[in-house]
């Protein structure tokens, strides 16, 4: 039964098509691919406007023009190209470091088992490919009942819609990774790091047991560049909360002006690349007066995913109806309410509950999409987490249940639950997320609210500078070893993006 790979080169950008510790990663993906195929058997899917020389690049494969890149067409174009073949392995074209010895191991695997489809599980995303049978394509493009655009979960997410009816084999890693989150992917600037950092001490033909063991032995490799960026534009509520930090801030009060926000965002975009930005840290974004101005600008970055968390006081149908006008895809909004019902809601908030679920449900009427409605965890909410959990989740695109933090002991113990793991790992905040002050000041995390451990200027110093102050923080983490702050912090396990 021949085999034959696809490579999926539906890819944005161009960080993904360069040179990469000395070599090419089109060619490394090529040379991996032809190991696992049958002779002629490697394809590999570009846009129809991709430039030729990159067509050219993919020696040996046969490429196939996508004008069309929904997960229908796309599973339509595989079933018709691949008809003569019995099996595909699947992976994306910027993935230089797929482990061959597991992908070999995932092909005998399926085929031993008369399996339609073969998973990789607890491996770095870009580790291991998926394998199908060729004749299970039919029956997945009748599982399609939209048009979105293929994505890297779209064949298991369409096959998961009808789980029981597939013969399904999964390759197990010998330790399970997901929590890592380690993408070695290079299409992005902070995931093409990893990955030259890695090609760099492992090699291109690294398996999953040497990344295990340089993730162990040099942890600091997988600290890239920052992913979650605050920053602080307001440091004013209308409504304020009894886990809200700010009588507890002793800097000085202000707020971030249009252009100096601009400028910030600029720059976190020339280091990153790209990130997930939270308006405004402890305050309430929309109490910034130039609000409309600053949610136009970030969601006209190509690269920023907008989160506006706010208390909803604010959120007017009128401006509902501004929001809903900008018809931007990459805006999110998290609702804190805390509550379910009013007497509840006084113990936390000062403010009128019925008026912030009308604001919350007109937006929602709307159609609006990616809205959020939170709850932070305390003792004096907990009766009420399960019925907030299901109303919300049902009304909104999700509810968050959000743990409550004492901003090292700045706020009195109100934690209704212990949460912490049982044993401790490097924090998460260090390693991937950036907290930039109303002033351009950069703490090193959130929780140091009133920045005793400044790590820099965003205004004045070059952020590449300031972000490598930050990792020697994270390395003592990685050794164990922690200072009086983080030794009290129990953040360091909590997750953003």
């Amino acid at each position: 039964m021949k085999t034959a790979v696809v490579l999926n080169g539906l890819l944005d950008g161009s960080y993904w098509t360069a040179r990469l510790a000395g070599k090419d990663p089109i060619e490394e993906v090529c040379r991996k691919a032809s190991n696992l195929s049958s002779k002629n058997g490697v394809f590999v899917l570009l846009k129809k406007n991709a430039p030729e020389t990159l067509a050219k690049r993919f020696h040996g494969c046969t490429v196939i023009r996508v004008a069309d890149a929904s997960v229908r067409n796309v599973l339509a174009l595989l079933s018709r190209e691949c008809r003569s073949y019995g099996n595909i392995v699947y992976w994306y074209a910027d993935a230089p470091l797929l482990d061959l010895e597991t992908a070999r191991r995932m092909v005998v695997q399926h085929r031993e088992e008369l399996a339609e489809y073969t998973r990789g599980e607890g491996f770095p995303e870009g580790l291991v490919p998926e394998v199908l049978r060729v004749g299970v394509l039919p029956k997945l493009e009748s599982l399609v009942s939209d048009y979105a655009g293929i994505g890297r979960n779209s064949i298991f997410e369409t096959l998961s819609k009808r789980i029981n009816t597939f013969d399904i084999e999964t390759c197990f890693s010998s330790e399970d990774m997901r929590l890592r989150r380690i993408e070695l992917l290079t299409s992005s600037r902070r995931t093409r790091l990893l990955v030259e950092r890695v090609a760099e001490r492992a090699g291109f033909e690294c398996g999953f047991e040497d990344i295990r063991r340089l993730l162990h032995e040099q942890p600091e490799t997988f600290r890239s560049l920052p992913s979650y960026v605050e920053i602080e534009i307001t440091r004013e509520t209308s409504s304020g909360s009894v886990y809200s930090p700010l009588p507890a801030i002793q800097r000085p009060s202000g707020s971030m002006p249009y252009d100096g926000f601009k400028t910030a965002l600029d720059r976190v975009l020339d280091f990153t690349g790209g990130v997930h930005l939270a308006l405004s840290l402890y305050g309430d974004p929309l109490m910034h007066a130039d609000i409309r101005r600053i949610v136009e600008y970030a969601v006209g970055c190509r690269d920023v995913e907008l989160i506006l968390e706010t208390d909803g006081t604010r959120f007017l149908p009128e401006f509902s109806d501004w929001i809903y006008g900008l018809g931007a895809p990459n805006l999110h909004i998290i609702f804190e309410v805390d509550a379910v019902s009013e007497a509840v809601y006084r113990r936390v908030r000062n403010a009128d509950l019925n008026t912030i679920e009308r604001n919350i449900r007109y937006l929602l009427d709307k159609g609006m999409t990616h809205v959020y409605v939170q709850m932070v965890r305390m003792d004096s909410n907990e009766e009420e987490l399960l019925q907030f959990f299901e109303r919300w989740d049902k009304e909104a695109e999700g509810a968050i249940i959000q743990k409550y933090s004492t901003y090292l002991g700045a706020l009195p113990e109100r934690s209704s639950a212990d949460l912490l793991p049982l044993e401790r790992s490097p924090c998460w905040h260090l390693q991937r997320d950036l907290v930039v002050f109303s002033d351009g000041k950069i703490p090193r995390c959130r929780q140091d609210i009133n920045g005793r451990v400044l790590l820099g200027d965003l205004f004045s110093e070059p952020l590449f500078e300031i972000w490598q102050k930050g990792e020697p923080f994270f390395i003592s983490h990685c050794r164990g070893r922690y200072d009086e702050y983080c030794k009290s912090c129990d953040e360091w396990f909590t997750f953003n993006f």
